[in-house]
């Protein structure tokens, strides 16, 4: 049923097209990000590309979040950096594909009895389609696997409406899930 619910949103973004560019992969994003997976776990993420050549692009993400209960203090570091590549299927949709080095550090801290601290190194592959589907609206669906060093891996979609105000200013809005434990972001872009 996942997988139906995933094909079927990144098909739709195909069938909405009525722009004449493909989007551009030379940008980043400064947003404020919600995790379902923890309790009171909000944050702040970073993400970018930067194209190479007309194929390949750099990526790159870094995502922390903070949860404090009481006495207890959560905080999560996740960054990624690869490499990606890209190519047109139609005048105003690409589709992607990129493979990165994924890193979590996680710390846990009790006012009473200290805390501790584990790094998890790993990958992360993803595969997404972006679309422009008006003249300011971009839309993107993606497939993105995370295998980490004793977790379990995790297959999600993720989901990103843009609305780009000028061809340098946009505003973004995401959702990352596996249907059981979502990422929400919204944030600006600036492109170059």
């Amino acid at each position: 049923m996942k997988k139906l619910l995933l094909s079927s949103a990144i098909l739709s973004v195909l069938s909405l097209n009525v722009a004449a560019e493909t989007p551009s992969f030379n940008y980043a994003k400064l947003g404020y990000t919600d995790s379902s997976d923890y309790d009171m776990s909000s944050g702040l993420e970073l993400k970018g590309n930067f194209e190479l050549s007309d194929n390949l692009y750099l990526n790159g993400e870094f995502t922390t979040y903070d949860s404090m209960d009481g006495i207890y203090k959560f905080t999560q570091d996740f960054y990624t950096v690869g490499l990606g590549f890209k190519t047109e299927i139609s005048r105003d949709t690409a589709f992607f594909t990129h493979l990165d080095y994924a890193s979590l550090k996680s710390k846990f801290k009790q006012s009473a009895f200290g805390g501790h601290s584990t790094t998890l190194d790993g990958i992360l592959l993803g595969a997404g389609i972006r679309s422009n589907v008006a003249k300011n609206l971009e839309l993107s669906a993606a497939v993105n696997y995370l295998d980490l060093e004793k977790i379990k891996d995790k297959t999600r979609g993720e989901f990103t409406a843009t609305y780009h105000f000028t061809d340098a200013f946009s505003g973004y809005a995401s959702i990352e899930t596996d249907f059981d434990d979502s990422d929400y972001a919204a944030g600006i872009q600036f492109s170059f």
